[in-house]
């Protein structure tokens, strides 16, 4: 299923982005352009809400470390919030939370 990526409640350099469908590699261009588009911001702090995430492959979580690395270098972060358990079992696997 091609995965959906909304940005929703962007305010006070909080912004949520919200995953579903099935994130692979090819789609994952898409997504780092939607998380830094906030890097600009001031204490930037980003929620990736992955309730409707079904698959998400280990490069792109790769992708995603990268971004929180670099966020909290500028002062900011990004959180994830609602992983199901497949997608919980990889982050853990990888140590991201």
């Amino acid at each position: 299923m091609r995965p959906e990526i909304y940005v929703s409640a962007v305010k006070e350099g909080v912004a949520v982005i919200t995953l579903s469908g099935e994130m692979d590699f090819y789609y994952s261009p898409r997504l780092l352009k939607e998380i830094y588009t906030f890097v600009e911001k001031e204490r930037p702090f980003i929620v990736l809400d992955l309730s409707g995430l079904d698959y998400l492959d280990i490069r792109v979580v790769r992708l995603i470390i990268e971004a929180q690395e670099i966020f909290l270098e500028i002062g900011g972060d990004i959180r994830l919030v609602s992983l199901r358990h497949s997608v919980a079992k990889l982050m853990r696997l990888t140590k991201f939370d």
